[in-house]
């Protein structure tokens, strides 16, 4: 059996300039990872207790979860000739690059602001891990001129 597959773990570029990567902000940080679950569990036996019942406690704890859910599971971005696709946990979002009004860029993420939509602007961070410099590279390679724009961190 050839063992061809491309691991999502690692930063990979292929021949067309398309690069891409996994981040989990969670790993890591063992500090932020236990304050964050402590949170939880802490606000969901509180709504528990002042609900009169656990199943109130129990769906708490599961809209938090999923509420933070890009800070413990594992998000994938890619960045190519055609614009960026981040595969969050719980959504696929494809943005060309002419729907992108403006990348603002720190070395930790970017934040990615979309033309006007239905009445209102869309925006998202994308974050970066040691993959920083590959990224903002390729975001200046395919993004039209002016676009992506650093910001004093």
């Amino acid at each position: 059996m050839n063992e061809s597959r491309v691991t999502n773990l690692e930063p990979s570029r292929d021949s067309d300039g398309v690069f891409e990567w996994s981040i989990r902000p969670s790993v890591g940080r063992p500090g932020a990872m236990v304050f964050a679950v402590s949170t939880i569990i802490i606000m969901s036996s509180l709504i528990g207790v002042m609900g009169g019942d656990w199943i109130w406690g129990a769906l708490s704890a599961v809209l938090l979860f999923l509420t933070s859910s890009r800070f413990f599971l594992t998000s994938r971005i890619s960045i190519t000739p055609d614009g960026i696709r981040a595969q969050f946990p719980l959504r696929t979002r494809f943005m060309a690059w002419d729907e992108i009004e403006s990348i603002r860029h720190d070395q930790s993420a970017a934040l990615i602001r979309m033309r006007k939509r239905r009445l209102r602007k869309a925006e998202f961070t994308v974050l970066f891990n040691e993959t920083a410099d590959q990224a903002l590279e390729s975001m200046v390679r395919f993004a039209p001129s002016g676009l992506v724009e650093a910001v004093p961190s």
